[in-house]
């Protein structure tokens, strides 16, 4: 049991991090002479926590998750600009990293419900049923489609070595994969290369690999810092990730967030490494829309909200 609710906890641990030192408090102005984009939006306004933003392949639609209800559940923008959202997972557990398959149809997401985190597929738009795509005594998060929506790449935390590893599912035959240690890995436009997280000098770093674990190199690795939650712009030319600097951006420490996160950008040679925001506070997993405007989870209104810019680089 310890090992099935060890998934859980950190979530939990995450969770507190996020809210700490999120008290309500005046927005502050933004200071465009520092942070680099235009058109600042705000998406949603809970007194809660909402994180993990989602946005569909036609940029219309928008998944999410939030424990405004007191669970941790994904909820879904029909339309982005909307007040409105549809509760789309009502479990008791904790339901996280949505995201959207090619064709926009379908989502795939990670959930607890059975004990340790597995990875569920289920309709966008109509019922309730839900498919389940893993099932081991090990923890599936982060979940993501190839272009071709053919297969689902995850992260899996292994409870004998306590090690993360990138796995492959494929949908068609149901064939497993093991491809490389690391996390959160995003399959690059080509659908041949991934895109992941590994932490090297104690800290996390990116890099891309081939589909097999070939040809795997570096992007960026920091000496003070590790990268947290990042995307891939629709071209994967560009990569954007949050900093997280001291102990929550070392290695098995999950480099989500500590009291400051911010958004940096890197083309994916390594170089034009720009800082795109500033301020004291959390802006974290970032996520790149095909309408190439940026969402982002920041507490820039005193809660974790959903916000949306313009890049200006």
């Amino acid at each position: 049991m310890m090992k099935k609710n060890l998934f859980f906890l950190v979530i939990i641990i995450i969770v507190m991090i996020f809210l700490t030192g999120c008290k309500q408090q005046a927005v502050k102005k933004i200071n465009t002479n520092v942070e680099r984009f235009r058109n600042l939006t705000q998406i949603t306004f809970t007194k809660k926590t909402d994180f993990e933003p989602a946005v569909s392949p036609d940029g219309k639609k928008m998944l999410f998750v939030s424990n405004r209800d007191g669970d941790y559940n994904i909820y879904l923008k029909k339309n982005i600009y909307s007040k409105s959202s549809i509760k789309k997972t009502g479990h008791s557990s904790h339901d996280i990293n949505p995201v959207f398959s090619p064709d926009g149809s379908q989502f795939a997401f990670s959930s607890n419900r059975n004990g340790n985190f597995d990875i569920f597929v289920m309709n966008v738009e109509r019922g309730s049923a839900k498919i389940q795509v893993t099932d081991s005594d090990n923890n599936d998060g982060s979940p993501n489609w190839s272009p071709d929506g053919t297969r689902i790449a995850f992260s899996q935390f292994s409870v004998l070595d306590k090690q993360w590893y990138i796995w492959i599912k494929n949908l068609k035959t149901g064939e497993l994969t093991q491809v490389s240690r690391g996390l959160m890995p995003k399959f690059m436009p080509d659908g041949r290369r991934i895109l992941y997280k590994k932490a090297n000098n104690n800290y996390f770093g990116l890099w891309v690999m081939d589909m097999d674990g070939g040809n795997d190199t570096q992007i960026i690795q920091g000496e003070k810092w590790g990268v947290g939650t990042f995307c891939l712009n629709r071209t994967g030319e560009k990569v954007l990730f949050s900093i997280i600097t001291g102990t929550y951006g070392r290695r098995f420490k999950y480099g989500y967030a500590n009291n400051y996160s911010d958004l940096w950008t890197i083309n994916l040679d390594g170089t034009k490494f720009t800082r795109v925001t500033k301020h004291k506070g959390k802006d974290l997993h970032p996520f790149w829309a095909v309408t190439d405007e940026i969402y982002f989870a920041s507490d820039r209104d005193g809660y974790i909200n959903i916000w949306k810019y313009t890049p200006a680089l």
